[in-house]
């Protein structure tokens, strides 16, 4: 069977494409106010682990401490062949993995690098103890992505999640020009988004330049 791609080429690996519409290709940013936010996948470890080697202990404590966070590959599999699935079925508006500065640094992220920039107000649930919630909002643990999609396609987005066995829970919604984010026990946070892409490009600025 032949593949014909119109306008411009696939990506390839190992000269095969990653997608044969680009209809399929998801970007990280907020598309419009009013989507639904999702959090695709868990980490495996909390508290004081889920901190280790962090880019919150360097900028907080300057240090680089601890054990690289856990990966399950099982859970990462899993994780990738529904983000393969939800792409190809075109139910999202945007999907950004957890990473360097964890879920804090990802929203930041989706919140401000597009042409419009687009706030969220995201509630997280109640963590058992400070550190618990500092490492939900810091904690750099692999396997999670950020998504968002119009409110009526949540419902089958958290379908599909269940019926492959990742863990998905809606924490917020797109919309307004900050990014707010609420964790029990440590607190709310409200941020201009104008703060998020200064502070986010000054840090850009030492390893692109001007």
């Amino acid at each position: 069977m032949s593949i014909k791609f119109e306008g411009r080429q696939p990506f390839l690996i190992a000269g095969q494409p990653v997608y044969s519409d680009q209809a399929d290709v998801v970007t990280a940013p907020f598309k419009r106010a009013g989507d639904v936010v999702i959090l695709l996948g868990e980490s495996v470890d909390g508290g004081v682990r889920a901190l280790a080697a962090s880019e919150w202990l360097v900028q907080r404590q300057e240090k680089v401490a601890g054990e690289g966070p856990t990966i399950d590959l099982r859970a990462e599999a899993k994780l990738q062949k529904l983000l393969l699935e939800l792409a190809r079925a075109h139910v999202l508006s945007s999907a950004h993995d957890v990473s360097d500065g964890g879920l804090a640094a990802a929203l930041a992220e989706c919140t401000t690098t597009g042409l419009e920039m687009i706030g969220a107000r995201i509630e997280l649930a109640a963590a058992p103890s400070p550190i618990d919630a500092l490492a939900g909002l810091f904690g750099e643990a692999p396997s999670r992505v950020v998504v968002s999609a119009r409110p009526d396609r949540a419902p089958d987005i958290l379908a599909r999640a269940s019926a492959a066995g990742v863990p998905a829970r809606r924490i917020g919604e797109t919309g307004g020009s900050v990014l707010a984010i609420a964790v029990a026990p440590v607190g709310f946070l409200s941020v201009p988004l104008h703060e998020v892409r200064e502070r986010r490009e000054a840090c850009l600025r030492p390893v692109v330049g001007d």
